[in-house]
């Protein structure tokens, strides 16, 4: 498989996760336009999604792949993108938001990218038009490639997810402290005393970070790590059939339901519109210098030590693509999760279109990626 293939087939899967994204957007504008959905049901349907159908999703999706050896055997996975998101959280607040004075979902659409939908279609568009057939080892075969890619993928995303529900509403949104005083404690005494240190510390330090997706996320891990309660929720067929199918059903609702209340708000014209210079910024650091800073660091320390983690080329392959890419399409519930208005939800919305848009120019990235990782193992 030439590097030109690798590209096409990279750039067919980035457009065709476009056009579904703003297919849907363009639905939700239509219906929006003709007031099909008003302004009430359009509320309505955001909070449903962000306070249900979202935590449902979180379950099923991160549950069956966080496990205890997840965690200790492909710790690079886990611990890549928290740097990247360090990173790039440096450069969209202290360049993007304090410098240049972009505003803070621009951060957000800096620091969190799409790890999830967008990765996963291009591994299936990647491995029907065979450019992963040069990772494949000896005797190796084409299934089983894909399919421990696409967990990498998942293991990649529940750092982001986690990260996005309970960091991103404080980046992006007007979420303040609601302590105020002193409360009167229950009991009396030192045990009073020691309710209202408690309550105190939870509502100043905690509660912030607490959210409807946080704690879907949290009762994930809570399933995943421990083997007899997952395999109860996800492999005793009973189970799995009837309480777990009707959360996997409503978490299934999510996705396409949140790009249409995003398309219904691009009928808004927000007092401040997205900028040409925001989309610069966020191409240039999300598809430029993000992906380079990546794909180096996983080359150079594979040369430096060549066992200074698990020798796999899909590992590292997964490593130097994931932290490239557009703005996570979940950005528009991490807003209102954060409390934002909706004016900037509306900016949000243009946003992610234009995002969307400029998706395709992830192709080099891939096919450079592919490369390398050949390079390195001789394969």
């Amino acid at each position: 498989m030439s590097t030109w293939e690798s590209f096409r087939a990279t750039g067919l899967a980035s457009v065709e996760s476009s056009v579904s994204v703003i297919a849907i957007l363009g639905f939700g504008y239509y219906c929006r336009t003709k007031n099909i959905v008003t302004d009430s049901g359009e509320a309505f349907v955001s909070k449903l999604s962000t306070h249900i159908f979202l935590p449902c999703l979180l379950i099923t999706e991160m549950g069956p792949h966080m496990t205890i050896e997840s965690i200790t055997q492909y710790w690079p996975l886990l611990l890549a993108p928290m740097l990247v998101l360090m990173l790039t959280y440096f450069i969209g607040n202290n360049i993007g938001h304090k410098l240049l004075g972009f505003p803070k979902y621009i951060t957000a659409g800096v620091m969190f990218n799409n790890t999830t939908s967008l990765p996963l279609l291009m591994l299936k568009a990647l491995g029907t038009t065979g450019a992963l057939d040069v990772l494949i080892p000896e005797g190796g075969k084409l299934e089983d490639v894909v399919k421990k890619a696409s967990a990498y993928v998942l293991l990649v995303s529940i750092v982001h997810t986690i990260a996005r529900f309970s960091l991103g509403p404080i980046i992006m949104g007007q979420k303040e402290e609601k302590f105020e005083g002193e409360t009167t404690p229950l009991l009396g005494g030192t045990a009073g005393r020691l309710e209202q240190n408690v309550e105190t510390f939870y509502e100043r330090h905690i509660s912030k970070y607490i959210n409807a997706a946080v704690i879907g996320g949290l009762i994930a891990i809570f399933i995943g790590i421990i083997p007899p309660l997952k395999w109860f929720i996800f492999d005793f067929t009973p189970m799995k059939a009837s309480l777990t199918q009707a959360v996997t059903d409503l978490g299934e609702l999510y996705p396409a339901l949140q790009l249409f209340v995003l398309g219904a708000k691009l009928t808004a014209k927000p007092s401040v519109p997205v900028k040409p210079s925001y989309m610069v910024f966020i191409f240039c650091t999300r598809f430029i210098l993000v992906p380079i800073i990546a794909i180096s660091s996983v080359f150079y320390l594979r040369q430096a030590n060549e066992n200074v983690w698990t020798r796999d080329p899909i590992l590292d392959f997964i490593l130097m693509m994931t932290p490239a890419g557009p703005p996570a399409i979940t950005l528009a519930a991490v807003a209102e999760l954060g409390g934002v208005g909706e004016d900037e939800l509306a900016s949000i919305a243009q946003m992610l279109l234009w995002s969307y848009a400029i998706t395709p120019f992830i192709a080099p990235t891939v096919a450079v990626a592919i490369q390398v990782v050949k390079g390195e193992y001789g394969l």
